[in-house]
Parts: structure tokens; sequence; C-alpha cells
């Protein structure tokens, strides 16, 4: 219980290449002083006993005991009442060290933890390493019977992790969990990357629930950079992005498929499908209820896999060859100018018309300039368009990148810029929100994506170009809707993020109607 005592550190040259979660030795000592420890350990050829009383040594004994290490840790902070006072109510402190244990649980599938409070469990993994058990103890049966185990690396990285289908979304970011060499991390960039990810197939304003675990040389990240060691420094960082990018928007394409109805006629799920509470306020409001002895039976017996609960009901998994297969559809009719029916032997179709065009412009758009059919035209009057002297920097570093994708435009002044000449796919679209929405995009970007900032622009001009709600549509024109969906890359998502169309199984529709 000695400062450093536990420490990893032999030389220098071990600060550069962390392996352990700890390296300093503080913890044990940290903790010993603001509060009672009792330390039972048996390393299989002897059994010890260490007291430590807020820095003092108390006792030590050889005792009987089992073989492993066992803390117990009282009167926490009895002796700095400044600290003590500090703390929120006690469902508050719990659902802080609930939602840190699930993190850990997600990072070591393989070790069981148990958290009780009252000697009532409040969470329990079994430790044989599938994650989806973990994420389904954590979330519940629909999200870890709804997503997905990916992987994929490259020359330095390695991607592993699960992913929530876009149907399952959160109203924030904190559902998206980064672990590094098993060490969880906090990264507002790398986050932003898993979003990037998604954004074909999910709403603006939600966020995914997503678990990724990177493995890298310990060389290529600095863990030493924060006191707690949340956040951390990575090299070839601009590389590990591209990889996230691309390696979950590549999983999802090759999963996705026509979002189901849960429920028609229940209003409570409804209601609930509106709702949105972030892990930490949904595990709050659970510890703030009594917990009823039989909700933890289950864990009487060893828990079973998650497979046991969800492979049932799992679709088989699809050939990573394959891309999303659009399903052979008969055309029924439109209902109120906004929606086109259709159906097959599984069910009925609800197709977006709106939705579904746009999907069809977009990849219309972005083909021609994917294939460099890529024109532009010069403005008979120069656009001047002021920029503060503090963005300044932003934009000027990029003119040249911005060239790429045919927007020309130079430096003038000190405060503002000149546009000569702009892409046809920016004709319709107003010039200066477009910088506004550069100049953002930079400053939480040491690098610009051209590729991401045009996809926006684009799907602005898809949704302008499509048909609108409330047009009565021909035969011929809800097919050709159809028939043009159908030859779409992703067509189950507008560009941005809604679903072009949902599908009612004949199943739930005999259940609706009592059959």
């Amino acid at each position: 219980f000695e400062r450093h005592a536990t420490s990893k550190i032999e030389n220098e040259a071990d600060l550069w290449a962390i392996g352990t979660l700890g390296f300093r030795g503080e913890a044990l000592p940290s903790i010993a002083s603001v509060s009672r420890v009792h330390l039972i350990t048996n390393d299989n050829d002897s059994s010890s006993s260490i007291k430590v009383e807020y820095g003092v040594m108390s006792d030590i004994s050889i005792i009987g005991s089992n073989v492993g290490t066992s803390i117990s840790i009282t009167g926490l902070f009895h002796k700095t009442p400044a600290r003590l006072k500090n703390f929120n109510s006690v469902n508050y402190e719990m659902a802080i060290i609930t939602s840190n244990l699930e993190r850990f649980a997600l990072a070591y599938p393989k070790i069981s933890f148990i958290l009780k409070n009252n000697e009532k469990i409040v969470f329990k993994t079994a430790g044989n390493d599938d994650l989806q058990e973990v994420i389904y103890q954590i979330y519940g049966r629909d999200i870890a019977k709804e997503s997905l185990i990916f992987n994929d690396s490259d020359n330095d990285f390695e991607i592993t992790g699960l992913l929530a289908l876009p149907d399952h979304t959160r109203s924030n970011r904190n559902h998206v969990m980064l672990f590094i060499n098993d060490r969880m991390i906090r990264s507002y960039k790398l986050v932003n990357d898993v979003i990037k990810g998604y954004e074909k197939y999910m709403f603006s304003g939600r966020f995914p629930i997503a678990v990724i675990k990177l493995k890298m040389d310990y060389k290529l990240v600095d863990v030493n950079v924060h006191p707690t060691k949340w956040e951390v420094k990575i090299s070839k960082e601009q590389q590990l992005s591209k990889l996230i990018k691309d390696s979950i928007e590549k999983a999802l394409s090759l999963n996705m498929q026509a979002p189901k109805i849960r429920s028609i006629s229940n209003k409570n799920n409804i209601v609930q499908s509106e709702i949105d509470f972030d892990l930490l306020k949904n595990t709050k409001d659970k510890l703030s209820k009594p917990y009823a002895d039989e909700t933890y039976l289950k864990y009487d017996t060893p828990l079973p896999a998650i497979s046991d609960f969800i492979e049932s009901e799992m679709s088989p998994k699809p050939n990573l060859s394959d891309q999303p297969v659009f399903p052979i559809l008969r055309l029924i009719g439109q209902m109120h100018g906004k929606y086109i029916l259709a159906e097959n032997q599984e069910g009925l179709y609800i197709i977006d018309q709106h939705a579904a065009e746009e999907r069809v412009n977009f990849e219309k758009i972005n083909h021609k300039l994917t294939n460099n059919i890529l024109e532009t035209t010069p403005l008979l009057m120069p656009e001047r368009i002021e920029i503060k002297p503090s963005d300044m920097p932003f934009i000027s570093d990029t003119l040249e990148k911005l060239a790429e994708i045919g927007l020309y435009a130079e430096v003038f002044g000190s405060d503002s810029i000149i546009i000569r000449e702009i892409p046809l796919w920016l004709m319709d679209n107003d010039v200066l929100s477009f910088i506004n929405k550069l100049v953002e995009y930079l400053k939480d970007n040491s690098e610009v994506d051209i590729n991401y900032l045009r996809k926006d622009v684009i799907a602005t001009m898809a949704c302008h170009s499509s048909i609108r709600f409330n047009k009565t549509l021909s035969k011929d024109e809800m097919q050709r809707v159809l028939d043009n969906l159908s030859q779409t890359l992703q067509p189950y998502h507008c560009p941005h993020g809604r679903p072009t169309l949902i599908k009612i199984t004949e199943k739930q529709l005999i259940k609706e109607f009592l059959r």
C-alpha cells in the first residue's frame, strides 16, 4: 500500500509502450488514504490479511482463504468531510458505478462481473466471452438480437465490435463506447467517425449504440496525457478514422433490410418508442426502485449464452460479398398522396414516395461525381464571402481541396474569399451555407473530408428534386419509383437516414386481427 509499490514502469522506455490499465502504482495507496481497506489474498502458497485505515497500516496477519484476492472498502472519505460533501445521492453515485462497470464488462467479456447493492444483484455477466450476452444484460433482448458483430483491419490497426442496427438509436452520443487495447477511452473525434459510418442509415440528430474495440501497437498510443487516462493521443489518427468509418459503413450496408413494424395496436409500445433515456438516467431510475427478489432468480444458475435467447430469431448471416437484396413487390396503390403500397409473400410494404425518390436521385448525382463527371460553371460576377478572421486559417489551408469538387476560390484580404467557379451540383444551393458548414466541420476535424461535405449538399439537392408529399401518382409513376429504388445500392434508407419503406409481416397482421 505504499505509493508506486505496484508500478509497472521499470525504465523510461516503458512509458512509450504501456500495455496495462494502471502503471504508476498509485490507485491502492490513494484509496487506502481516504478509507478503511481490508485486503485478503491467497496465491496458493500463502494467505494473508492486511488492514489499512486512512493510510495507516493497522493489522497484518496470516489467515485461511480461497485462492484469489478480495478487497473490502468502507468509511470512504469519513475523515475528509469536504470530499464527502461533494457526493450526490446514493442512487446517483450507484448509477455512475453501474455505468462504469458495464463498460468494463464490454471491454472484458471473458470476465464475469457481479454488482450488488444492499445484497441485491444489480448487474451480472456470464464471463463466456460473448459480447452480445453483455449487450443483452445492459440494453436488453431487442438490441442484442438486432445487432451485428464486425471486424476489419489495415496495416496498423485492428477493429472489432458490435453495432446495433440503425433502428435502435439514442438522443446523445454516450452510447458509442470506445476501447483501445481493452482500455476505455473518450474521444470526440473517434466517436464522430463512428457516427459518420452510420450516417447513410440514421436520421440526423440521432446517435447509434456501438461498441468499438481497437487493437494497435502500444507505441502508437500515448495513454499518459490525461490524469484519469480517459483521453489518449494516437499516432496515425487519420488512418484510424478512415478505417473506422469505412468498416462500419461496410458492415451496415451488408446487413440492412426493410424495417419492421414492432407493434401496430399496442399504445404503450408506441409511446415507449418516442421516449429515449440516456444510459445514466436509465440506470438511475432503475436503482431508485426497490428490487424484487424474484427479479434475480435467473442468476441462481449459470447464465446461458446469449445465443440461447436470440439465435432462433436471428436471420442467417448474409454473405459478405452480397449487396442488400430489394424484395420483388407487386404494386397495390397509393395512400393519402404520400405512401405507395405494395406486397409480396412476406407481407405488406409501405413506401415513403419522397424518401424513395430522394435515395434514387442521391445515387444518380453521386455516381456522376464519383466517376469524375464533374461539370462546373464560372460565375459571371465572382462572389465575395466574408469570413471571421479567426476562421480564415481553417479555410485558406483547404482551398486546393475544394477545387477537387469543382469549387474554385481564393483568399481575398484577411477576412474574405472570392468564389470564381462552382460545380453544377451547387448551383441551386446556397454557397455561403456550404462555406459555413465547411468552417464548422474544420473546427472539429484536423483534415477536411470533402466527400463528407459533398454528400451533405447532394442529399439536400436530392431532397429538393424529389416527389413531394401530397402528390397523387399514376400507376406508371408509382411503378417507376419502385423499379428505380430496387436498382439503388442502399434502398432501405434515404440519404438523411430515414427509412424509405417499412414492412408489416403477415404474421403481425394475423396477430392484430386475433386470428
